[in-house]
């Protein structure tokens, strides 16, 4: 596996140097504010990072840019707008953000967090701005994976059942989940006819590298 892994990672920093490599230095800069944040919900806030990854290496900041105005543009100007773009490096979707919000209202375990999403103002904009800052995008996915580990009783260090719940929908059924880790979709999409890897890959590849 170490191998496998080894190879990966070469494979995807030659045919993907810049992304990667952008990637990386996100993560890089805010490890420390993971580590932190992590740590008060008692996770490794390498994890986390591992988990975003490969969301970070496909982030772009001009179509970031025009889709998080974009999306404030519907939400402040039509109330019952459904647009749901990805914002952020983590490309993280405001529906996924509310729904771990109203989980941690009801969910055992999830106790930790209610306080944390507590909104003073209308909490659609708040989210919004919320989502583009790396400091709630780490909260999120510390309580996705919280979430996960007490639904499915897997381990914080199965990264690889993480990452493919992260992205594949963390509300899958678990066989769902797992059938997706070695799916082949990042970072063209799943029936692209260039080489993909499985965004699990990365993620463990990460934290067996870095």
């Amino acid at each position: 596996m170490v191998i496998g892994f080894l190879c990966l990672n070469n494979s995807y920093q030659n045919q993907f140097p810049l992304a990667y490599e952008q990637g990386i230095e996100y993560c890089n800069s805010i490890s420390k504010l993971s580590d932190e944040i992590a740590e008060q919900y008692c996770l490794d806030g390498h994890t986390v990072l591992a988990i975003g990854l490969p969301e970070a290496c496909r982030y772009s900041a001009i179509s970031d840019q025009i889709e998080t105005s974009a999306l404030a543009y519907f939400s402040l100007n039509d109330s019952t707008s459904t647009f749901d773009f990805s914002i952020g490096e983590f490309q993280m979707k405001p529906s996924f953000a509310k729904r771990l919000e109203q989980l941690s209202e009801t969910y055992p375990g999830l106790e930790d967090f209610k306080s944390v999403f507590t909104y003073t103002g209308n909490a659609k904009h708040e989210r919004l701005d919320r989502l583009d800052e790396s400091t709630w995008q780490i909260k999120y996915i510390c309580c996705m994976v919280t979430y996960l580990t007490l639904k499915h009783d897997v381990k914080e260090s199965d990264i690889e059942f993480l990452s493919a719940a992260y992205n594949y929908g963390f509300e899958s059924s678990k066989s769902e989940i797992i059938k997706w880790q070695s799916k082949e979709a990042f970072p063209h999409g799943l029936n692209s006819p260039y080489q993909n890897h499985s965004y699990s890959s990365i993620s463990a590849n990460y934290l067996l590298n870095h």
